[in-house]
């Protein structure tokens, strides 16, 4: 897919004062679920990432505007962007095994573990 330099910047023409927000994932074959947020806007997303550098998230995220803290005063203005990532699995093309991190959203618990799956066409 082909989008305009703007359009891939977050700045879509045909939508004034809009702004889009999206996470790149460096990696291939990654499993994401991630909230994004600009000001008090947030929003969540599940997203397989099949290629590296691939992009996924919202064009139309919210207006950019009304998200600015103290956007009277130029010197104190203020724009909270930020991506919480809540889970992700990766799957190695070469092997069976599947790495995972989560967050639980009843408090910050982290984990990471290896889990081995029985192979292709075992019972």
């Amino acid at each position: 897919m082909k989008s305009s330099t703007t359009t891939a910047q977050g700045i879509d023409p045909a939508n004034p004062g809009w702004c889009g927000l999206y996470l790149r994932c460096a990696e291939e074959n990654v499993f994401i679920k991630f909230q994004l947020s600009i000001g008090k806007q947030s929003k969540i997303f599940e997203h397989f990432f099949a290629t590296r550098g691939e992009v996924y998230g919202k064009t139309k995220f919210c207006y950019l505007e009304s998200q600015i803290e103290n956007r009277n005063d130029a010197e104190l203005s203020v724009l909270n962007v930020s991506i919480e990532v809540l889970e992700v699995s990766h799957r190695k093309r070469d092997t069976e095994n599947v790495l995972l991190f989560h967050r639980e959203d009843t408090y910050a618990k982290e984990e990471y573990r290896v889990l081995t799956l029985p192979p292709r066409g075992a019972s």
